[in-house]
């Protein structure tokens, strides 16, 4: 037996979760917000493992598990997957010693987030000590995984992907509900430009908006999610589409729709709608800061472009515009991701010794 711990469990972690139950006899765990959440309901069905609550406390606002030791005394897991640097991951080294597991975390640290850009204080700190104290690290882009590995000689690679087969298979049953998605945001005859993501101030929306003006005469824009800052830019976005959240195969079928997708951050762990994306054959738009940026090859499946400059934004668009052809939603693009999940989940799980 071996033992998965995850903050919440999140749409893109749900492959990792399948593969890690079925293939390798981890017991799943969860331990903060709803049992499923919102968007992740609709895709559970298809899925086999179990999802299991961890029972937690707060000290000082802090939270820690409650019930781990008492888990670790009946599961007897062999090696446990945890998520990032929390208190949870500290009681864990703790209770190491004595339960004899090794211990990986999960983490989405990228380099701009090392080099100072992190969303913590106490990350900051944390990745300091904690990886000497870990077995290893899981880490989402290359460039991390070299950083971690000339300082701690730890760091195997693991980009949030979805599992292709499952994935494209739902894609294809989208289409439908893309094409309605083209006519509800006015993209008949244009290009349509789609992002999806919280709307909060590290997603750098008005960038997005400012680049967008001066693309009016051949692209609309659809901006998907919510958030606190949704009022103030949809009042700045005039002639912008703001259509609220979408969830389950309604995101699969924006990414079907979409000509191209920005992701215009200027603080981004990872970013896991631009592998979703190119996987459905939509090239994508990325910032620097994003970690996700190292699934772009540029001229091949997008661009990359520094956040603060919108005239940048805008020419990577015109090049994405220039390079592919338009796209009406009716058919099912080739996939744009030079990665693949399965490929990547093998190479972790043989790097691992698993």
């Amino acid at each position: 037996m071996n033992l998965y711990i995850s903050t919440y469990l999140a749409t893109y972690r749900l492959d990792l979760c399948e593969r890690l139950s079925r293939d390798y006899g981890f017991a799943i765990y969860h331990y903060y917000g709803a049992d499923v959440p919102k968007d992740v309901e609709p895709f559970l069905g298809a899925y086999t493992f179990e999802n299991h609550r961890l029972p937690v406390k707060k000290v000082l606002g802090k939270t820690y598990a409650a019930g781990l030791q008492d888990l670790l005394s009946r599961l007897r897991p062999s090696v446990v997957f945890i998520q990032e640097f929390s208190l949870i991951t500290l009681q864990l080294l703790l209770l190491r010693r004595k339960f004899g597991f090794r211990l990986v975390s999960i983490c989405d640290d990228n380099v701009d987030m090392i080099a100072g850009n992190d969303f913590s204080r106490i990350h900051r700190l944390a990745r300091r000590w904690v990886p000497r104290l870990l077995d290893d690290l899981i880490l989402t882009t290359p460039e991390a995984v070299a950083w971690y590995q000339s300082r701690f000689g730890k760091g195997r690679l693991m980009p949030l992907l979805p599992d292709e087969s499952l994935y494209r298979a739902r894609l294809k049953g989208t289409i439908p509900a893309a094409l309605r998605f083209r006519q509800e945001v006015g993209a008949e005859g244009k290009r349509l430009i789609l992002f999806v993501g919280r709307l909060v101030p590290e997603k750098n929306l008005p960038v997005l908006l400012q680049a967008c003006a001066t693309l009016r005469q051949e692209a609309c824009l659809a901006v998907v999610g919510t958030g606190p800052m949704a009022q103030e830019w949809q009042r700045d976005a005039e002639g912008f589409h703001f259509v609220g959240a979408r969830y389950g195969l309604d995101v699969l079928a924006c990414y079907q729709a979409a000509d191209v997708l920005v992701l215009p951050s200027i603080q981004e762990a990872y970013g896991a709608v631009v592998g979703e994306a190119l996987m459905a054959g939509c090239p994508a738009v990325v910032s620097e800061r994003a970690g996700s940026h190292v699934l772009i090859q540029e001229g091949s499946n997008g661009g990359v472009f520094s956040p603060s400059d919108p005239s940048a934004l805008a020419a990577a668009l015109r090049s994405v515009f220039s390079t592919f052809p338009a796209h009406d939603g009716s058919t099912l693009r080739k996939s744009l991701c030079f990665e693949s999940f399965d490929r990547s989940f093998r190479r972790l799980m043989e790097d691992l010794n698993l």
